[in-house]
């Protein structure tokens, strides 16, 4: 019987091997049966096609074998928190692990980086190694922001092998809203309170701080009544996570003004539940409108010593014409796209409206303040708006909206809303990326981050859709004040 020695290759790992050892490969030789058809050796004759794929594959193989010793197969294998993880806790270890025990005096807080930034210049930034093939990287991180962590390509193992280019990855951690023990409150809401012209076909929305348990809510959950009085509106309620959404089943009646009662009782997935009931008020317009509308607005808030990070959350919809198929689909709105663009920004209302600093920091006490006696009494005088002769004298019916002492706001908002400021906001669910976390819910996000030199003081945040044909819808705004970044409000309180 004709014998021929083969080789056989096994990974041999010894029980007793240290934390990041690497196992040792053994070759054990046996006899055995040559191949069959071996002995017919001499018919074989050489296929050129096969030759060649052969030989480049050989090629390729001996092209990676020296690849691979020149780099000494040393990389990163994995991290936790994963690339592209969204929700992590501020409170979570990052941990790197890599594939042989690493070199501990290459990988130091100078060689890691978190957002361009050495781990060293960051709070509480550091290293640390529970294991000789894995390290911990150390900071304080802040609740929903993005955070990509780099390290350098000259982090080495301890046999000298070293990355040899720099490996990043990205997260984001968890928002303050949302959280299962948070209060059930409503805060935003559409139309907004005591807003007027709001078109007849326009839902009644509202975004609560929590995702809800749709059945706790019904027909008699959200009222809509006309406050000159009549039965409620009739219209179905539906549930969208975090948002609530009542449709009339036929339009609204025009100028008219209604009240929403949102009744007590609604609970959230983590079982809290809304003790008290809530209220506002809206006025409808002349009549329909189509294309899409912004309902919901909000945003988050977060101050850093490198400026104020910014969040920001609308919910859009697209307002059909009386009689049109009315389904999820055709209500839904495509941003960027058809519908258009849609778009946030920050404008500083330094220098355009009087400003009243929050506090006058002052070292006198109450009882040190002059007390005037016997002094003329005050009179207040109340201004009204007038409704334009269309309406009782405080009534806004005739009112045509445009303010001439808001000429200069609201030439800023517009100038900031088509700058280089503005941000996008998008529907895609992409958490780390835009601040969205559902795809195609009708909910816009985007991040945008103000610098230490934005001035302090009241601004405004701007929403508007910015139309295919150029033209823009009329701008949302809410209020917001800028505080000085923390670290400058700490220096003055010790200069103090």
């Amino acid at each position: 019987m004709k014998h021929s020695r083969t080789v056989k290759a096994t990974n041999e790992r010894s029980e007793e091997l240290r934390p990041g050892s690497v196992g040792r490969m053994a070759y054990v030789f046996t006899r055995g049966p040559l191949p069959r058809g071996w002995g017919e050796w001499k018919h074989w004759r050489p296929h050129l096609a096969r030759l060649g794929l052969a030989a480049l594959a050989l090629a390729a193989g001996l092209f990676a074998s020296t690849v691979w010793a020149q780099q000494g197969g040393f990389s990163v294998t994995t991290t936790t928190p994963s690339d592209g993880a969204a929700h992590v806790p501020v409170e979570a270890n990052i941990i790197v692990k890599f594939s042989a025990p690493v070199d501990p005096a290459s990988l130091t807080p100078q060689t890691v980086q978190v957002n361009d930034q050495p781990l060293a210049e960051l709070e509480n930034g550091g290293l640390a190694f529970p294991e000789a093939d894995s390290a911990v990287v150390l900071f304080r991180m802040k609740a929903n922001a993005v955070y990509q962590i780099t390290l350098a390509g000259s982090v080495k193992d301890t046999q000298g092998n070293a990355l040899g280019q720099p490996f990043s990855w990205r997260f984001a951690t968890v928002s303050r809203l949302g959280q299962p023990g948070a209060p059930v409150k409503a805060f935003a809401r559409y139309p907004r309170h005591n807003v007027y012209g709001v078109p007849v076909n326009a839902p009644i929305t509202l975004s609560f701080t929590t995702e809800l348990e749709g059945k706790s809510l019904s027909g008699e959950s959200v009222r809509v009544v006309p406050s000159s009085g009549g039965p409620a509106v009739p219209g179905k309620v539906a549930v969208e996570g975090r948002r609530v959404i009542f449709r009339p089943e036929a339009p609204l009646a025009p100028n008219q003004t209604y009240e929403v009662e949102i009744a007590a009782g609604v609970k959230s997935k983590a079982g809290m539940t809304s003790e008290r009931s809530s209220s506002w008020q809206f006025t409808t317009g002349d009549g329909p409108r189509e294309g899409p509308v912004i309902t919901e607005c909000w945003y988050e808030s977060y101050p850093e010593a490198t400026g104020l990070r910014l969040v920001f959350h609308v919910a859009a919809e697209n307002l059909l014409k009386e009689g049109a198929k009315a389904d999820k689909a055709a209500r839904a709105t495509r941003m960027p796209g058809a519908n258009g663009v849609l778009q946030a920004a920050v404008v500083s209302l330094a220098g355009l409206v009087a400003q009243q600093p929050l506090s006058t920091p002052t070292s006198r006490q109450a009882k040190d303040m002059p007390v005037t006696n016997g002094g003329p009494e005050t009179v207040v005088y109340a201004a009204y708006t007038h409704g334009g002769g269309r309406g009782p004298g405080n009534s806004v019916a005739g009112y045509d909206g445009k303010d001439p002492g808001m000429e200069l706001v609201n030439a800023a908002v517009a100038a900031a809303l088509d700058g280089a400021g503005a941000v996008t906001l998008y529907d895609v669910g992409d958490l780390v990326e835009h601040g969205d976390e559902v795809r195609g819910d009708g909910v816009y996000s985007g991040r945008l981050k103000l610098s230490p030199q934005f001035p302090t003081g009241p601004a405004l945040i701007a929403f508007s859709i910015l139309r295919p044909d150029g033209s823009r819808t009329s701008p949302e705004t809410m209020s917001l004040y800028i505080l000085p970044p923390p670290a400058a409000v700490e220096s003055a309180g010790e200069t103090q």
